[in-house]
């Protein structure tokens, strides 16, 4: 639930700030995976999945350890 509803949130706002990816590097790549991905860059799918997952594991989780700082 938690990767969809990052998905639902973030797929409008890259639309709507239309941050272009960044340009690639010169150097050969053996996989150009690259040019399959159009959609544009900011904000990053991943990194807010990724947010998302381990804020939901963190609130589920067992809270049996010391929590310091």
């Amino acid at each position: 639930m938690a990767a969809i509803t990052t998905v639902a949130i973030t797929s409008p706002m890259k639309h709507w700030i239309q941050r272009e990816r960044p340009a690639p590097l010169e150097a050969q790549r053996a996989f150009k995976l690259r040019k399959l991905v159009s959609n544009p860059a900011f904000p990053s799918g991943d990194s807010a999945q990724a947010g998302a997952i381990t804020t939901l594991l963190i609130l589920l989780g067992p809270l049996d350890y010391p929590v310091s700082l």
